[in-house]
């Protein structure tokens, strides 16, 4: 127990089924929880309940689908606590309609909280200055066993790697951006290459690889 202690860390949906179990697990684990949620009388009564029994939940009403909603949630963590550490991009929503029954609105609110959304949490977390600790070189020295990971190795043989579809909700994804903030960070703030410059080659390469393979 106690695991995350001194931690701040933002969950999407967290009103409910899982995103509410994160929640709570997490502030169990000692970490200061921003969430966020569509139902505001649901996401209001877990904080008010975390904050009862001694934790510290703080219940933002939001759709992450809405860019602008989406960035404001994750930006009044770090305002508030200073940082951030963590954001489980847990939101998702399901409609029960066949495919005759779809509509092209059903289908824009389906991608816009669960594709959408995740991409602009992401975004302003990126956005924010995170915690010093989490320098380009040591998020570096993390990305090779991520690459190694068995679903990340799946989508790289699939040919699926820069996917948005594929990589929701995946390994996949949370590889590819973090990726993607590593390389950018590397270029704009440091002078010396990490310690494990293989990483990098590494991920490069296979990300080319997969790249020539879909254009056969």
């Amino acid at each position: 127990m106690e695991r995350l202690i001194g931690k701040i860390a933002t969950v999407t949906g967290g009103a409910s089924g899982i995103g509410e179990a994160t929640v709570r697990r997490f502030v169990a684990e000692g970490a200061k929880v921003v969430f966020a949620d569509r139902d505001g009388d649901r996401g209001k009564r877990v904080a008010a309940e975390i904050e009862a029994s001694g934790g510290k939940a703080i219940f933002v009403e939001a759709h992450m689908e809405r860019e602008a909603e989406a960035a404001a949630f994750v930006r009044q963590a770090a305002d508030r606590f200073g940082r951030l550490d963590v954001l489980v991009n847990n939101a998702g929503i399901r409609l029960y309609h066949t495919v005759v029954e779809a509509s092209a609105e059903s289908w824009d609110e389906i991608l816009g909280v669960n594709l959408k959304g995740y991409a602009f949490c992401a975004k302003a977390a990126d956005d924010i200055s995170i915690h010093p600790a989490h320098t380009p070189a040591a998020i570096a020295h993390r990305l090779l066993d991520m690459f190694e990971h068995p679903l990340v190795r799946k989508q790289r043989t699939a040919g699926h790697t820069r996917s948005p579809a594929v990589r929701q909700r995946t390994p996949g994804c949370a590889l590819w951006l973090l990726l993607d903030t590593t390389r950018r960070r590397l270029r704009e703030t440091t002078t010396q290459p990490p310690q494990r410059p293989d990483v990098i080659r590494r991920v490069t390469y296979d990300d080319r690889t997969a790249h020539r393979r879909r254009r056969r």
